[in-house]
């Protein structure tokens, strides 16, 4: 099939994308690319050396000075395809696009869902229940994202019904969700490092993250540390980055901005544990990244689920949970939850093993299958 796969999500840094996000748009098409099908990679950001066809629609990411608009970006985008994924979050300025191409299917990938913010909420879902009558079918990473979509929906359902959107009994707003994430890129063998009396956090350094929460540390203890990685890519993110950088005057916290990826693994890999601060985290990339060193991971909860829990446990790989509000269970757990060398060994074989390309393959050839197009006038 040709298969064209949009990444808007991602931010560059210099021309050179640093974000998560957009590690899982290349594995995607790298991963439909290895499947056998025609791939073509739409991003922003500069060129790069793959074994497929790109299409760069701006030199700049989105969120970091793309001056040309979503609905311009979409626009952009040529030829004839067969099925078109689109990660995406806010669906801005879509129609256009899905008129363009209303008789290909496409999947729209959700990956977050910021509960209790309203006004990001009701736009979104209106745009995705839009986006269904144009041969789209709504995609979330995790099953945990489709969860939290519904629940807030269900929670203030009077708010959204005062704005329209009123779903249909038994109607969901996301349709489907990946039942594999992801997968293991490379083939190496598995190798553990002494680990080192320190924690990791790594992710855009943004109020939603919650690293300030681990910035009371000091307060119960001096002698672990935490290393805390990061970007930021707004002014109100550069003045919370600077915030928490002044707390490694305690000796507790050691800030890392903007670092690659290789140096950001240097560190993580003698890593005693690491933390995924976000309860309303997607997925949780680091958790498989540093878990392949056999690190394991603390989840912070806000909800009685967590989509990093969940694959965790599909995985049996190691792992605790903490709700955000136990200050002491988590500095608890940050300070002494660690594996010895063969439960690292196993961590990072029973991850390996569960994240295959064969796994990817057989869950993306469901979705491209499961599709029944509705034709429509192309001239709509």
């Amino acid at each position: 099939m040709k298969i064209l796969f949009v990444d808007l999500l991602n931010t560059t840094y210099n021309g050179y994308v640093r974000d998560g996000v957009f590690k899982h748009s290349y594995d995607e098409a790298m991963g439909l690319h290895i499947a056998g099908h025609e791939v073509t990679f739409a991003y922003c950001g500069i060129k790069m050396d793959v074994p497929f066809k790109t299409q760069i629609l701006s030199s700049k990411g989105y969120n970091d000075g793309c001056t040309i608009k979503r609905k311009d970006i979409y626009l952009t985008i040529k030829g004839k395809y067969d099925a078109i994924f689109l990660t995406t979050q806010f669906m801005t300025g879509l129609e256009p696009f899905m008129k363009a191409y209303i008789n290909t299917p496409k999947y729209f990938i959700v990956h977050d869902c910021y509960k209790n913010s309203l006004f990001i909420n009701m736009g979104a879902v209106n745009k995705m229940l839009k986006a269904k009558q144009y041969n789209s079918k709504i995609i979330g990473n995790s099953n945990f994202t489709k969860w939290l979509y519904q629940l807030d929906y269900e929670e203030k359902k009077q708010h959204y019904h005062k704005q329209n959107i009123i779903l249909e009994e038994g109607e969901q707003i996301i349709d489907d969700c990946y039942k594999q994430f992801t997968y293991v890129a490379r083939d190496y063998e598995i190798e553990t490092f002494e680990q080192k009396n320190y924690s990791i956090c790594i992710g855009k350094f943004t109020k939603l993250r919650e690293q300030n929460r681990l910035t009371y540390f000091h307060k119960y203890q001096n002698n672990h540390l935490i290393h805390l990685f990061g970007s930021t890519y707004s002014e109100e993110e550069e003045d919370y980055y600077q915030k928490i950088k002044a707390k490694e005057q305690f000796g507790t916290y050691k800030t890392h901005k903007s670092k690659s990826s290789n140096e950001i693994f240097e560190i993580s890999k003698y890593a005693q544990n690491n933390i995924i601060s976000w309860p309303r985290e997607g997925f949780g990339y680091t958790a498989l990244e540093t878990g392949l060193y056999g690190v394991p991971s603390i989840i912070v909860k806000r909800y009685e689920k967590h989509a990093t829990e969940d694959y965790l446990k599909e995985a049996n790989a190691y792992y605790e949970t903490v709700y955000f509000k136990d200050k002491e269970k988590l500095y608890e757990l940050i300070k002494n939850y660690k594996l010895d060398k063969n439960q690292r060994l196993l961590n990072a074989h029973n991850l390996k093993n569960h994240f295959t390309i064969e796994k990817f393959i057989k869950d993306r050839e469901r979705l491209l299958n499961d599709f029944t197009i509705k034709k429509h006038n192309t001239l709509l």
